[in-house]
């Protein structure tokens, strides 16, 4: 009995030593914060797993061959490919934490990218505008940098300047996506 009375006075001693008492503005917490993940942030994340916060990607997008196309030439393009038409997607993963700036409530983790493609029949354009997940599953590429994501309209300006004319053999969307793929 008396043991217990003087290991009570000890552990109120401790207690008051170490300052145990939890403070109203303690940083830690135990409650849980929801993480939110942005579509394009899945999609991006079901290519490639191990995607961080902070960093720069790049990934393809192929829409599936037509089976309605007419023309020969392309007809035996898209068999050859396997698919109708590329894009290259590149851009970069961010958290953020939501909720009030002194008690985050939770994360939300997306994936901000542009889809540059080569667009046109007879006289090509240079295309890229912001990419919106959709039902077409993208492939990891590599990661990249901002710097080099930031030169590939230009690239893609002086790819079309050059080459101005669609062909099936060698001034394709694949060509294109492929010659971008390479400046990264």
């Amino acid at each position: 009995m008396k043991f217990l009375q003087t290991f009570s006075a000890f552990l109120c001693a401790l207690s008051l030593g170490v300052s145990a008492i939890p403070t109203a503005d303690s940083s830690f917490s135990l409650e849980a914060r929801a993480i939110t993940e942005t579509a394009e942030y899945k999609a991006a994340h079901a290519a490639h797993s191990s995607i961080e916060d902070g960093k720069t990607y790049a990934f393809t997008l192929k829409s599936p061959k037509n089976a309605a196309e007419k023309d020969p030439k392309m007809k035996q393009l898209t068999t050859e490919l396997g698919f109708s038409h590329i894009y290259l997607v590149v851009g970069q993963v961010s958290e953020r934490h939501t909720g009030p700036p002194n008690k985050p409530t939770g994360t939300q983790k997306s994936f901000t990218a542009v889809m540059y493609h080569m667009a046109g029949i007879d006289t090509v354009v240079a295309d890229y505008k912001n990419w919106k997940a959709d039902d077409k599953k993208l492939e990891f590429v590599k990661e990249t940098t901002k710097a080099k994501q930031d030169k590939l309209a230009k690239l893609g300006k002086d790819w079309v300047a050059e080459h101005p004319k669609y062909n099936t053999k060698d001034n394709n969307c694949n060509t294109y996506v492929q010659h971008l793929k390479a400046s990264l």
